[in-house]
């Protein structure tokens, strides 16, 4: 969990900025300190932010995620350090929380429902994924996981490291709150061919018929368009998949004819701003 921003500006008025951040409500729980070089050998909890690119390089040689404040992103020490920003007004409780998370390879939570929280996909959710593919009738009308295990940790591992981290988005892992079990799978991805992004989701059976598809699925609608503020969300579906025509129905999508992918007749549907106005 992240507790400590360590920050080192040589210009004045970022050093204001700084404490203007502290100030803010979502920021209120975070230790703010300024810190030269060497930093403490404790880097666990920690993010440094400067304005100088070697400062930087020196924290993130030194096991720390950092953040470059830098207005003229042309310096090519600047190339070697993945998070820049050009202004200390966007760095968010979000955007912090969003470094921490990715240098120390952890699942960032997308968003919460009232029973569900979505986050992205992480290694552990691998047995539990196997076990709901298992269930009767879960891959009728979606692909199987790989058959060797090693397999398919490899790919979940590979769409971690670059699709998330490039997107900023994905399939994420469904988890009951209450329980905190893994129930499913959902989440929106991008298609070459299309103008938009692809929604997909999978409950596991026993939590079906209860509604949270539809919470679900409503709720990344929701987020695509005003987080990520795109305005077009498509979902092909077989024609004998009642129930994910039914759901895609409900969230306001409309059927805009037939196409096939792969040998397969899928219908496809497509979500639109104007198509709720």
């Amino acid at each position: 969990m992240l507790q400590i921003v360590y920050y080192y500006f040589v210009d004045p008025n970022k050093s204001e900025a700084i404490s203007k951040i502290k100030s803010i409500p979502d920021m209120k729980d975070l230790i703010l300190l300024p810190q030269e070089l060497p930093l403490p050998l404790h880097s666990l909890n920690t993010v440094f932010i400067s304005d100088q690119d070697t400062y930087c390089l020196e924290a993130a040689e030194a096991g720390y995620p950092v953040i470059l404040v830098e207005e003229l992103l042309s310096g090519q020490s600047s190339m070697r350090i993945r998070y820049l920003v050009t202004s200390i007004d966007a760095i968010t409780r979000q955007y912090l929380e969003e470094v921490y998370a990715r240098f120390h390879k952890l699942p960032i939570k997308i968003l919460e429902t009232d029973r569900c929280m979505i986050r992205e996909t992480s290694l552990d959710d691998l047995d539990r994924f196997y076990e709901i593919y298992a269930q009767d009738g879960m891959t009728d009308f979606l692909e199987p996981l790989f058959e060797e295990y090693e397999k398919e940790e490899t790919y979940i591992q590979s769409y971690i490291d670059h699709v998330y981290s490039f997107y900023g988005y994905g399939m994420w892992s469904i988890v009951d709150k209450v329980s905190g079990v893994v129930i499913g799978r959902a989440g929106v991805e991008y298609k070459e061919e299309q103008d938009g992004l692809e929604l997909g989701y999978l409950i596991e059976k026993s939590y079906q018929r209860k509604g949270y598809a539809s919470e679900v699925c409503n709720a990344i609608v929701k987020y695509v368009l005003e987080h990520l503020e795109v305005t077009k969300i498509y979902s092909y579906i077989h024609p004998d998949n009642v129930a994910s025509v039914n759901l895609c129905k409900k969230l306001g999508f409309k059927e805009q004819g037939i196409l096939e992918k792969e040998g397969v007749i899928l219908c496809k549907y497509v979500w639109q701003q104007n198509f709720m106005v």
